[in-house]
């Protein structure tokens, strides 16, 4: 989601993300994880847009009801169980592992593969 509002790409993901920026800073509660967080930065940085990371890290920081959770190595060895169940990518099913052991039921995600988790709605809009 935060790569969409740098690129301002693709428009409908752009939008959507920004929506759900919107509530999050109106005070609806969330949370991203550590290895979300390093998955974006890994990607400015990727891109070209190291300059981009202070700024990404402050306005993320900004948001006092999005909590910043940190991914802990149980998570990761909990997140093999998942990768052979559910056939998704470790970094997805690490943050499975995260919203399991928060007994979290919703992820703000565009990425399909969460469907095929039956315990969680995956929502975008």
């Amino acid at each position: 989601m935060p790569t969409y509002t740098f690129t301002r790409a693709p428009r409908e993901e752009f939008e959507t993300s920004v929506k759900i920026l919107e509530r999050i800073k109106g005070g609806e509660e969330a949370f991203v994880t550590t290895l979300i967080v390093q998955e974006v930065v890994d990607w400015l940085e990727y891109n070209g847009l190291r300059n981009a990371v202070p700024t990404f890290l402050k306005a993320l920081n900004s948001y006092v009801t999005l909590d910043k959770v940190e991914c802990t190595c149980s998570d990761m060895l909990r997140a093999l169980d998942h990768m052979q169940r559910y056939n998704i990518s470790f970094i997805d099913t690490t943050s499975l592992a995260v919203l399991e052991r928060l007994n979290a039921r919703e992820v703000y995600s565009n990425d399909k593969d969460f469907d095929r988790v039956d315990w969680l709605r995956r929502e975008f809009k």
